[in-house]
């Protein structure tokens, strides 16, 4: 969530914030694209496949 900044007379301040809200809003992105890329590799049946070979080799070896 971006917060608001309230705007400054002093056109510094409302560059600052600016560049503030930008680096936000891309790590934000980052963040998201980082998350789906997890998931679909999380959702691809040869995960599922290697993940269930995992148990079966554990259970096995228990």
């Amino acid at each position: 969530r971006i917060h608001r900044v309230r705007a400054s007379r002093n056109p510094a301040e409302n560059t600052v914030a600016l560049r503030a809200k930008a680096q936000v809003r891309r790590s934000n992105l980052i963040a998201i694209a980082v998350t789906k890329s997890v998931r679909e590799i999380f959702n691809k049946p040869s995960h599922e496949k290697a993940q269930k070979a995992q148990k079966d080799k554990s259970a096995c070896s228990a």
